[in-house]
């Protein structure tokens, strides 16, 4: 296989983020009335929003508008290592300002990918090195079954290699997405909300989505709306709330 510069200079990172890959730190989701805060779910699951969860140790798929927001707000459930890997072809540049809400840009490493082979082989590597917690791919196509067997595969081999299942996969997918041997499959788009919010760092926009879970192996499908409900102190992800349609 090969490998480009920019794979060896992620696995020369491993000294400084060496005592995070181990275990990962899943913050707990403060509501009352949420299944997700009992100790059994946070070991096998991290939810991402109320009643709204993804099975740690799986690669699952996101598409649809807010594709991009709703790996945001699974990245903001962890205080370890995210690795987000992208074409570099892209004209969309993530700004760290619009993420310092949810978690820190320290925790975040961007990888660029020069063409399509090296999205796939940048991911596999990461996965199976195990330096990060969450694993983030942005495709511009939908993965053959054979590139998503050998994502799966590695995902397995680093779990292996960290005696840990504690990590997450996700592959961001244009349209509707499709891609084959994953976990779940979720479409997210923006809703319009004019409410806002007042702390002491200002005023913000609260936000709201629509999201649907198209597939999953343990679940039905299920639509939800979730918006933003308040902005907490600095360095505290704001708190979402959600809600199931029909």
């Amino acid at each position: 296989m090969k490998n480009n510069s920019y794979i060896f200079t992620a696995i020369i990172l491993l000294p400084l983020i060496e005592q995070k890959v181990n275990k990962l730190k899943f913050k707990k989701y403060t509501d009352d009335n949420n299944l997700e805060n009992t100790p059994l779910v946070n070991q096998k699951f991290i939810s991402f929003a109320p009643n709204l969860y993804l099975k740690l140790g799986k690669m699952h798929e996101i598409c649809g508008p807010a594709r991009i927001r709703i790996a945001i707000l699974v990245a903001a459930k962890t205080a370890d290592l995210i690795v987000w890997i992208r074409p570099n072809w892209e004209n969309f540049i993530m700004n760290t300002d619009g993420i310092s809400d949810w978690f820190s840009p320290s925790q975040l490493l961007f990888v660029n990918a020069k063409n399509r082979n090296d999205l796939f082989s940048t991911t596999e590597e990461v996965l199976r090195s195990g330096i990060s917690t969450i694993t983030i791919t942005e495709l511009p196509v939908i993965p053959s079954s054979l590139q998503m067997r050998r994502i799966n595969l590695a995902m397995a081999s680093g779990i292996k290699l960290n005696n840990s299942e504690l990590s997450l996969g996700l592959i961001l997918s244009p349209n509707k997405g499709g891609a084959t041997s994953i976990e779940s499959r979720w479409y997210a788009s923006t809703l319009p909300c004019w409410g806002s919010s007042i702390n002491k760092d200002g005023a913000h926009l609260e936000q709201k989505w629509y999201v649907k879970r198209l597939f999953s192996r343990t679940d039905p499908i299920k639509e939800w709306t979730i918006e933003t409900n308040t902005y907490g102190e600095r360095n505290i992800p704001p708190k979402l709330i959600s809600l199931p349609i029909g």
